[in-house]
């Protein structure tokens, strides 16, 4: 039989639930009280949706509860803050004999009626003659009980009054508050309520484990109240992803966002969160009326502000992605606010949950940050108060003075350090460089220049071409920086692939240095060119090139010229001692200035030397020594050519499957960095195939290759290229092609004065040798006539040409 056991309230689940016990014979049917809201006293009010997440927080302020008689939740507005306290509440019911009481404080304006709304709470009636407080202690003086105070902020010093005074009278009495700040009271324990756990736009689980973030968690459960037929897929879950993200894990933000649902795809959604206030309005009716709009929650934290403090939070505004105390102090001091003033208004900034503290930084520096929904809301409080453009102005003229003072840095033995501290204000360059486009393109290229080092290593190449491009274009003067400028941004181009552009750029280069009589950009301009000259071909001729930058380096005094002009001397492949000579003279200079970026390119290079002259055994240190250095630096594009190396040593020991491991490692580190150079990694690839039998896969790789090289004008590029197709017709029992092919590539190696290193010369020579076996020495002459007579066109016509 069935007992009615009646309607009752439990915790877990959203509304009232009629219970009954089912009685059967021969079991027991007498049973413990059962644990429900309805069983303790307590006026916690029925939530309406489910509570999603939050485990941990849970847990860690339950333990606070434990050690601590008042406990204040903090945390800017929407971040769950109430709905975190009345879950914690409902949690403990048991263990407060004499109820669990929850306080609203948010509609009340008057701090004098705090303790009658207490009573109001708990059912207790006023008495004539006795101030409702003095009521609130004799009710609680011996009674274990919990008291939810929420919203304080607006009415933070009576708050803190009442609360010091109830836990004095009532030793058994614990307080649980949410507040914007802490209260302030002797022995309180603050709690920063963060936002929900947030997915990276940038690097996405799979889709069914997207849900692993209590932000999407409470996306999709709200969603389903809104639309119940609606559905995570392939292609709206990276939207849902961008929403969450984008409204900073903020749960009160993202259900406003879902309530558009009904009207809006999720895409459309993500698209307009550029206009957020707009977008994010019409929450539930019955909310509290600055819960029903993502403006009006800032508005309430706003409002309470001192004026000086609203000053500052319009300010810091202007920052991307956080800011230190020294940056603050520069930009947003002056006019209203003195430099010593702003770390007491930062610290009640923080106090009040509208900034946050970020503690671990890739520098260790302690360094600040709005949530983005209250930096738009300050910086359109900023652009209407006016005055925006002076602190834009402020703010590129510190990034500006940042890069110049870490430049030489990046070349010491604090290198690490400054690339760290330059990476933690990443953000904060792009939004400089972008006013600098507007308003002051000669900044912008001396905070380029100045970081130039920086964003070879740690930047997105494509983003610094573009940058340099929109600059230059609107640059006329003829100077040293403009010269400069020129040289990185054909340096760029150049690590993109487009060496004829990059050239013509260098020429440019170069004749401006020389003609307004500047030493140390002509010496630059030199090195650059003579680099982009040997990548093209002419390694004699850009040799010479860079030899004149050394002199000219050497006659400045420069050591970091001299090691980076020496370190490229070393592309002579002719004399294999001689370029490592180079490399070792390069290693010097660089460990007596420190530049460990430097040791390591000559390291890997050295290990490369090693590999070509049949050495397999010392390159392994001298690659492990220097991978180890740029994975610490964060240099990903010279760890793709370090893993590129590997590669290499692999392939020449016999190794192919892992030669080409570490080859596909190279090209997807080079394509997330933005450098395109790949036609060497996909010529190497091509190799690999070829050893290991698969001929249709080499042959259509090295097509590909042959068209990438001829579009770059990579002259020794196409000679590797067309020594891997004789190989490959060898392989093919195709000797007369084979023969013409490597004469040619031997003519044109000696045109360009660029010889195969020793293990390569022994591969060709073991391709030769089975070509004599298969012809005699009259038809080999013959074939290899004709090869050396062929143009660069007909090598390439013969190469491709469908074998009949």
């Amino acid at each position: 039989e069935f007992q009615d056991m009646g309607e009752k309230r439990l915790k877990d689940l959203l509304r009232p639930e009629h219970l009954y016990q089912l009685n059967i014979e021969g079991l027991s049917t007498t049973f413990p009280s059962l644990k429900t809201l309805d069983a303790f006293l307590n006026n916690l009010p029925t939530q309406l949706t489910t509570f999603i997440g939050r485990e941990n927080e849970i847990a860690e302020v339950k333990q606070e509860l434990e050690s601590h008689r008042l406990v204040t939740l903090t945390g800017s507005g929407g971040t769950g803050k109430t709905r975190l306290s009345l879950q914690v509440a409902a949690d403990l019911l048991e263990k407060f004999d004499h109820g669990v009481w929850f306080v609203e404080l948010a509609p009340l304006t008057d701090p004098d009626l705090i303790p009658q709304t207490i009573l109001s709470a708990i059912g207790i009636q006023e008495q004539q003659g006795k101030a409702p407080l003095e009521v609130l202690k004799e009710y609680f003086h011996e009674k274990q009980a919990l008291i939810v105070l929420d919203n304080c902020e607006h009415l933070v010093s009576a708050s803190a009054q009442v609360t010091n005074t109830l836990l004095n009278a009532a030793p058994k009495l614990k307080i649980l508050a949410s507040s914007r700040e802490a209260l302030g009271v002797k022995g309180e324990a603050s709690y920063p309520v963060p936002s929900l756990s947030l997915p990276d736009p940038k690097h996405l689980p799979i889709i069914e484990q997207l849900s692993q973030f209590e932000s999407v968690r409470l996306f999709i459960d709200r969603a389903l109240l809104v639309a119940p037929h609606f559905v995570v897929d392939r292609d709206n879950a990276p939207h849902i992803a961008q929403i969450c993200y984008r409204l900073d894990g903020i749960p009160l933000a993202i259900e406003l966002a879902v309530a558009r649902i009904k009207m809006l795809s999720v895409e459309q959604i993500s698209k307009r969160l550029d206009d957020r206030f707009r977008l994010l309005t019409g929450g539930a009716r019955t909310a509290l009326p600055r819960q029903q709009t993502l403006r009006a929650l800032i508005d309430w934290s706003y409002d309470i502000l001192t004026e000086n403090e609203r000053l500052l939070l319009r300010r810091l505004s202007v920052f991307a992605g956080g800011w230190t105390l020294e940056a603050a102090e520069e930009v947003c001091a002056g006019d209203g606010i003195q430099s010593y003033d702003v770390l007491d208004l930062l610290t009640q900034l923080v106090n009040k949950s509208l900034v946050v503290v970020i503690e671990h930084s890739q520098s260790g520096e302690t360094r600040y940050r709005m949530l983005e929904t209250i930096r738009q809301y300050a910086r359109e409080k900023l652009l209407e108060a006016g005055g925006s453009e002076v602190i834009r102005d402020k703010h590129l003229a510190y990034f500006v003075k940042l890069a110049e003072q870490a430049e030489p840095e990046l070349y010491r033995s604090d290198e690490l350090f400054w690339m760290n501290k330059l990476e933690d204000e990443l953000d904060n360059f792009r939004m400089a460089v972008e006013w600098a486009l507007a308003k002051d393109v000669k900044s912008g290229l001396q905070l380029i220049i100045a970081g130039r080092f920086f964003w070879e290593v740690r930047g997105d190449l494509r983003e610094i071409a573009n940058w340099l491009a929109q600059l230059l274009e609107q640059y006329n003067e003829s100077d040293s920086l403009h010269a400069r400028a020129l040289v990185n941004y054909g340096n760029i181009i150049g690590m993109s692939g487009d060496l004829t552009r990059s050239k013509i750029i260098a020429y440019e280069s170069l004749e401006l240095s020389r003609s307004i009589s500047d030493k140390h950009a002509e010496a630059f301009s030199l090195w650059g060119l003579g680099i982009i000259i040997a990548m093209q071909g002419d390694v004699e001729r850009g040799i010479s090139i860079v030899e004149q930058s050394l002199a000219l380096y050497r006659s400045l005094g420069d050591k970091l010229g001299q090691a980076n002009a020496t370190r490229f001397l070393s592309l002579n492949n002719n004399d294999l001692e001689l370029s490592k000579s180079f490399l070792f003279e390069s290693l010097r200079l660089y460990r007596e200035l420190g530049t460990r970026s430097g040791i390591a390119f000559c390291l890997s290079s050295l290990a490369l030397k090693a590999i070509w002259g049949g050495d397999f055994s010392s390159s392994v240190q001298w690659l492990k020594e220097a991978m180890a250095i740029h994975r610490q630096l964060g240099n990903k594009r010279a760890e793709a050519d370090v893993l590129e190396n590997y590669g290499t040593l692999f392939y020449w020991q016999g190794d192919y499957e892992n030669a080409n491991i570490y080859f596909e490692e190279s090209i997807t580190l080079r394509e997330k960095t933005g450098v395109y150079l790949l036609d060497w990694l996909h010529v190497h690839i091509a190799y690999t195939k070829l050893r290991q039998g698969n001929i249709p896969k080499a042959k259509e790789m090295f097509e590909l290759c042959v068209q990438g090289f001829q579009k770059a004008n990579n002259v020794i590029g196409l000679v590797y290229t067309l020594e891997g197709f004789a190989s490959l017709y060898v392989n093919q029992d195709r000797p007369e092609r084979a023969v013409q092919l490597f004469a040619w590539a031997d003519v044109t190696r000696d045109q360009i004065g660029d010889h195969r290193p020793p293990v390569e010369q022994a591969s060709v020579e073991r391709d030769l040798a089975v070509i004599h076996s298969k012809l005699d020495d009259t038809e080999f002459t013959r074939l290899s006539a004709e090869g050396k007579a062929m143009t660069v066109e007909q090598a390439i016509a013969l190469a491709l040409e469908e074998i009949k």
